[in-house]
């Protein structure tokens, strides 16, 4: 379950799809009571839990009595939050943070200061690597074996960075390090989206084997999705053009729980279908729910299946709409957003553009 509880951020990120125009929002609320009283009935049967989504889940000030809260109904789901770590500037708070949370994925867009701030908009550097400072002494302290990793959106104004990244890993203490690929959400970004052909592309080339060669030497697993490969490596020349539903084309994640091992094997519905042979198993496997109630069927925010102000949750993922994206996936004629996802291999750059192009929220 990927779970916003909040639509709030404390920045704006120049490449976010939600705040990239409007500054730091303040008119959005965090998830009502309500709302998070009815999503109760699935926590029990939760293997994984991301906090995240449009917002900064620390903005909540509810965030710790609704972790206890989803403890207290399933004791061994592994929770992972995204957070840009500007609000965790304290020890105390860090210290109830590492204690409820099994896993820190922080969003850290580049790895110096001119690029960080021009990119993470209203984010202060120093900040920054201050709460990253006390957040390792708290977890060092408290000799928990929390996981934590940078994720970082690959784009042409902090390209300058990426041969920093291990190092700033290494210093802070942080176990992975994760590559994605940037969103195309208007012309802005379009620009700033790095293109096979464009100089910047070499130097990814050139780059990323070596960064990936210095994280196995200094104990930092590098992740890069796939996605990227695809673009600049012509992985999809080797083994991603297919019309064999064998293939299974979907990005690299973290390898120390074994997310994809995880998407492709749980069963949670139909335990008929065989999941390796399906091009995606999020619509048996995965649910997005946001602060208002709206609930998606995977973490790419296009497939709406209902509303919790308007249905229980057991009624949305059992519902028609539900199921129109499931037996899409199993006759490979897909329903909805599913036909352009870039998660389903995408034949070349145009459909790739076409399918990292979000709408305007």
């Amino acid at each position: 379950m990927i779970l916003a509880l909040t639509k709030k951020c404390n920045i704006a990120c120049y490449m976010c799809n939600v705040h990239y125009k409007k500054g730091v929002l303040e008119e959005y609320p965090t998830m009502s009571s309500t709302v998070f009283s009815k999503i109760e009935p699935f926590f029990p049967f939760l293997k994984q839990l991301t906090l995240g989504g449009n917002g900064e889940p620390f903005i909540d000030k509810d965030i710790f009595h609704r972790l206890d809260r989803i403890r207290h109904l399933n004791k061994a789901v592994f929770i992972e939050v995204f957070t840009n770590g500007l609000l965790l500037d304290s020890p105390t708070l860090v210290r109830e943070a590492v204690h409820a949370i099994d896993m820190f994925r922080f969003s850290i867009n580049a790895f110096s200061k001119n690029n960080y701030e021009s990119i993470m908009v209203g984010g202060k550097y120093d900040k920054l690597l201050h709460n990253l400072a006390v957040f390792k002494q708290v977890r060092n302290d408290a000799g928990m074996k929390i996981k934590t990793s940078v994720e970082c959106i690959i784009m042409k104004r902090n390209i300058s960075d990426i041969d920093k990244s291990v190092e700033f890993c290494r210093e802070l203490g942080f176990d992975s390090l994760v590559f994605k690929p940037m969103w195309i959400i208007d012309d802005r970004t379009k620009e700033e989206f790095i293109k096979p052909e464009d100089a910047e592309a070499d130097i990814l080339r050139e780059l990323l084997p070596k960064v990936r060669h210095l994280g196995m030497r200094t104990g930092i697993e590098v992740e890069i999705y796939d996605e990227i490969f695809q673009l600049y490596f012509n992985r999809d020349k080797e083994r991603r053009i297919s019309d064999d539903i064998s293939v299974v084309p979907v990005p690299k994640k973290h390898s120390y729980w074994g997310m994809m091992k995880n998407r492709i094997t749980r069963n949670l519905a139909n335990k008929s279908v065989d999941y390796e042979k399906l091009p995606c198993s999020d619509p048996w496997n995965t649910i997005q729910i946001f602060e208002n109630g709206s609930v998606l069927l995977c973490c790419q925010g296009l497939t709406p299946i209902g509303d919790l102000k308007e249905s229980s949750i057991e009624e949305i993922w059992n519902g028609e709409e539900a199921q129109r994206y499931r037996r899409g996936m199993i006759s490979g004629e897909y329903y909805g957003a599913c036909r352009n996802c870039n998660r389903i291999v995408p034949r070349n750059l145009a459909s790739y553009e076409k399918a990292i192009t979000r709408k305007k929220e």
